[in-house]
Order: C-alpha cells, then structure tokens, then sequence
C-alpha cells in the first residue's frame, strides 16, 4: 500500500513537471488532465504546512481520503491534530470540474455540518484560468444552513511558485482563490483564502494561527498517508 502511495505521489510531482513543460514550451498548451491529478487531489496523502511567520515545524496538515458518503474525496485540514474544516468533494463525471457536496467545521460547542444538495461548485475543469465560479444550494437535513451561495474568485495566475515540491528550473505559478460562503440569503458570510499550483495542490492557507490571528501556512511537504493515520503535521 506504502508502495502504492508513493507511486501517486512521483506521479503528481511528474504532473507537476509535465504542465511547467507545457506552460513554457514555445506557446504549448497545458495537458488536458483529468482534475483529480490536475490539481493533485490525489487520497492517500497529506500535505504538511509551516506557518511563514517563524514556524518552523508543520502544524497544519490536510489529510486526502477517499470518501464514500458522499462518494469522492474527503479533504480534512487539521491543526494541532485538531479539525479545522472537513470538505467533501465530487468529480464532475463528464471530466469537468470539483463540487463541494458537505462541509463540515468546529464551533463552540462541537462540529457542525453544512449538507448542500446541489454540490456547489468549487474548482473549474482544468486548465486553471482568472474567472469566478457561481453556485447555490439548499442544505439538507441537520445543516446548520437553510441556504448557501458560494462564490469562487480565481485571481490571475501570476506569482511564480519556488516552495515545496516546485520544479528547480523554475516556471510554476500559483494562482490565488477566494472563497466566499453566504448563509442563507445574506445571513452573514464567511470566507477562505487559499494558493493553489497545477500538478502540486494547495499551496498557502490563510488560517488562524495559536494567537487568534490570521497567517499563511505555507506547504512544507507532502507525505505518504494510505489509511489517514499517518504523523501528518505532528513533528
């Protein structure tokens, strides 16, 4: 199995160096992959992540799983080996894009659960290009939401990437998303700010840190996770 996630893993990285080739390759076009590896959302890993303001081992880790209610892929970012947010997401069947069909968050007095059902629409089909994304969903039974939008802005992609996992020729770009959740027709909003590479995956979370402020965990590593118990951010 540890053989079979380490496979997955030199296969993203080989994505990763196959859409840098495309993207500068005299005016060559990027492969039309599927979104699974497009955007290495790939279960059996986890990605590690610092805080880039002076933290030095990870403390925040998103664990990849594969999910079979709602089928998909389960994305659980923990800090501390606490649960930060829970997102379930879907492939669209025609090779499209990446759906949000649960979401799942801490509050005061427990986790809480955000069931939409129509799946909200959450990255577009590769390849990653400046738009915005624009979906609505009613939540089903036991969600703490009648209602829900969400709106996806893709910046454009114009920040060269050299963190973990980049290509050492250099060429990878990151592209930053925001993530806007309005709660049944204007009940309030919230909102999540994430760095993204083709071939790589999230690179940058935008999270609060242990003195309640914001800060960007920046990724670190990806490792190895077949079973969702490995060390993941626990150094």
């Amino acid at each position: 199995m540890l053989r079979l996630v380490k496979t997955k893993l030199s296969l993203a990285l080989t994505v990763a160096t196959g859409l840098v080739a495309g993207a500068c390759g005299g005016g060559a076009t990027q492969p039309n992959l599927p979104p699974g590896p497009y955007y290495n959302l790939i279960p059996g890993m986890c990605a590690e992540y610092s805080n880039e303001d002076g933290g030095q081992n990870p403390s925040v880790g998103m664990r990849i799983q594969t999910a079979t209610n709602p089928p998909g892929i389960e994305l659980l970012i923990i800090k501390h080996d606490l649960p930060v947010e829970d997102d379930y997401l879907s492939f669209a069947t025609d090779g499209g894009g990446v759906f949000l069909a649960e979401r799942e968050y801490p509050n005061a007095t427990g986790m809480v659960q955000e069931v939409y059902t129509t799946p909200l629409k959450y990255l577009a089909a590769p390849p990653l290009t400046s738009q915005t994304l624009d979906s609505s969903s009613l939540c089903g039974s036991g969600s703490v939401c009648s209602s829900m939008a969400l709106d996806v802005s893709v910046l454009p992609p114009s920040k060269p990437y050299t963190g973990a996992l980049s290509v050492p020729d250099g060429g990878m770009i990151e592209t930053e998303l925001y993530f806007t959740y309005t709660y049944d027709n204007d009940g309030g909003l919230s909102a999540a700010q994430r760095g993204i590479v083709p071939g790589i995956g999230f690179t940058d979370l935008l999270l609060l840190d242990d003195t309640m402020n914001l800060s960007h965990y920046l990724l670190a590593d990806i490792i190895p996770d077949p079973d969702g118990n490995a060390p993941c951010a626990e150094h």
